[in-house]
């Protein structure tokens, strides 16, 4: 059970149904501006995807940076573009930062 809930695509799909009712919510306790709150609710769900995929992403700017970024540089290994833990954190960091706005905003509203 323990592997279950650490497992990136349980946890992606349990923030991604969270996503979904906090937009559902939002759009009934704040019905002026529908269109926004929509916006706000697919951009959440993107972010959820490069969370989700944040180590591969964060591999393939090695790639693309290799100057900056290799280890090694006599040879062409896929081992040379690991990504560091802290080029993981900032592609997550934002995803963490909008989802994060989505929350406030519910409560912002609901509260007002």
């Amino acid at each position: 059970m323990k592997d279950f809930l650490t497992n990136a695509n349980v946890v992606a799909v349990i923030l991604a149904i969270v996503s979904i009712i906090e937009t559902i919510m939002l759009c009934i306790v704040e019905p002026l501006n529908k269109g926004l709150i929509i916006l706000l609710g697919i951009l959440s769900i993107v972010t959820i995807i490069m969370n989700r995929f944040a180590y591969q992403i964060a591999k393939h700017f090695n790639k693309r940076f290799s100057l900056y970024y290799k280890k090694r540089h006599d040879s062409e290994t896929d081992e040379d573009y690991e990504p560091s833990n802290f080029a993981i954190l900032r592609v997550k960091l934002p995803c963490y930062g909008l989802l994060a706005m989505q929350t406030v905003m519910l409560f912002v509203f609901s509260i007002y």
